[in-house]
């Protein structure tokens, strides 16, 4: 915040005076020792020249194909696949699947084989981690085509090596 505020010629009274908050508000804000609620920022920034977006965080789809390999046919991934890094992963993917188009359907594919699979393998891991997400429910209310079957199979090879 203090650079914007720099690079724009701006001393912190400037700021204060032109955003409605206090000055001693943004010297703490400037300083580490404020946390600042929602409503400062979208005070502050439009002054700043700053935008606040909140956005989800999309699936590391990487991990994932560690489990289903050639579901997106890419280089092994940098990172590890552990039981927290997948349920961080597949909830995400989930939430991302549903939002996506039809330009997406592998990835829907993907989610909803991953979630037979643990459901059916590792039915009380999926009880504690997927079975009160409606998103997840819904990737399984209705049956698994031929593709997610097949993929299913593959990832049931693969998720004893994970949970």
């Amino acid at each position: 915040m203090r650079m914007a505020r720099l690079e724009l010629g701006l001393t912190q009274i400037k700021l204060s005076s032109t955003s409605g908050i206090s000055l001693p508000t943004i010297q703490n804000i400037e300083a580490g020792k404020a946390n600042p609620s929602l409503s400062v920022l979208e005070a502050l920034f439009p002054t700043l020249g700053l935008s606040l977006d909140v956005n989800p965080i999309p699936a590391n789809w990487d991990l994932l194909s560690e489990i289903c390999a050639p579901i997106l046919l890419q280089k092994k991934s940098k990172g590890s696949l552990d039981a927290i890094a997948l349920v961080r992963e597949l909830k995400r993917a989930v939430g991302e699947s549903r939002r996506s188009g039809e330009d997406e359907n592998r990835k829907v594919e993907v989610t909803s084989a991953l979630l037979w699979a643990i459901k059916g393998q590792f039915p009380t891991f999926f009880k504690e981690h997927f079975s009160r997400m409606s998103g997840a429910l819904a990737h399984l209310a209705k049956p698994p085509s031929g593709k997610v079957l097949k993929l299913k199979r593959f990832a049931e090879g693969h998720l004893s090596l994970y949970l």
